[in-house]
Order: structure tokens, then sequence, then C-alpha cells
């Protein structure tokens, strides 16, 4: 997360046009919280228990089990011709990217969530927020893509995390929902596919900032 917040302070200084936009795996599990969740000590708690670290997203949003997903860093200025605008707007856009690209590495559509399900759970995956990425199997919906966003003077930066494989962590915070491997029968493979992921944005995104 240190990354993250250095490479956003870093661009929000700039007079940089172009977007940032990386994919990664976590080499052992572990808890990120919304950058409001620090206040909750019940959250930090069910982490300590676990035995995972924690580390707190310059973001928004819940608490999100990383380990069995691939995480992305989107950074753009607020004025960029195609992701940018209002929050609101340039959530959808960025989101709409993404799982573009996703959707062609996996060979699987993962969907617009159209409206919000509420849910007092501090998991992230325990409910969807419009645009995020969903898929529906046996008559449920699943969150498959979980985002989060925030502003800054010129820029912002949005980070979402893509739930492919399960853990076998033993706790009730994270059985809320089903990853994308849970339903196909597949096992990814996390590393090859970020780097897939990495090669197929640069050159789509070398378009975007030319």
């Amino acid at each position: 997360m240190e990354r993250d917040i250095g490479l956003f302070q870093e661009f929000d200084n700039s007079n940089s046009s172009e977007v940032i936009l990386f994919f990664y795996t976590w080499d052992t599990p572990a808890i990120t919280l919304g950058k409001i969740q620090k206040q909750k000590p019940d959250v930090i708690q069910k982490a300590s228990r676990l035995g995972l670290p924690y580390y707190v997203r310059p973001t928004g949003g819940r608490a999100v089990l990383h380990g069995g997903d691939i995480c992305y860093t989107f950074i753009a200025p607020q004025s960029h011709k195609e992701f940018g605008g209002p929050l609101k707007l340039s959530f959808k856009k960025t989101n709409q990217f993404i799982k573009k690209i996703i959707n062609q590495v996996l060979n699987y559509e993962i969907l617009d969530a159209t409206y919000n399900t509420p849910n007092p759970s501090y998991n992230c995956f325990s409910s969807t927020v419009t645009n995020e990425g969903i898929i529906y199997s046996e008559n449920k919906l699943h969150k498959i893509i979980g985002s989060a966003q925030a502003m800054a003077r010129r820029s912002f930066i949005q980070q979402g995390s893509i739930q492919l494989n399960n853990l076998n962590i033993d706790s009730d915070f994270f059985i809320e929902n089903k990853s994308l491997g849970q339903i196909t029968g597949i096992n990814y493979d996390l590393k090859n596919l970020s780097e897939l992921l990495n090669e197929i944005s640069s050159k789509y995104l070398y378009t975007h900032n030319c």
C-alpha cells in the first residue's frame, strides 16, 4: 500500500497526463482495509485472530482478503478524456476498462453490477456497488471484482481485487461470496495471469496515452 500511496502522491504533484495501471498478486495472505475502516477495531481484531497482516488502502471500501486474488492499481488525471470526470463517472469508465481486459484474458464474461446491494458486513465482497464486476451462477449473484476510488487535487486512484481462487482461511468473515474458481472449477495461475494482464493492458493504454 505504501507503493500505491507514494505513486499517487507523486502523480498528483506532477503534470503527467498518462495513465498508470498495473496488476499484481500477493506472496502471502493479507487483509486490506478501506481508509475509513482503520477506525474499526473489530475488523483489525479479526485480522489479528487469523494471524494475517493488515494494511490500510488510500481508497475507501471495506475489508478485502488477499492471496487468492489479482489486484490492480489505476491512476489517472481527473481530466483524462477516456477515464476522467466526476467520481461516479470515472469509477464507471475505469471499471468497464478493467473488465474488458479481464474478460479477454479469462475468456469469461464478468458483468457490470447495475445497482447497489447494501450489506452491513465489513467484508467488501458481501455486497456490490454499481459498476463493480459480478457473475450469476445457480440464480445467485456473485461479486468477483471489488473496487474503490479516491480523488486528490488533479488525479484519482482506483484499486481493485479480482477474486479468482479460494483461500482455506477459517473465518466466517470471508465465506459470504464465492471466488470465480469455486464457480468454474478452475485453479487459476495468478502469477501468469497478472503478467498477461499487464502485457495486454499496456498495449491498450499505449493508444490511450498517445
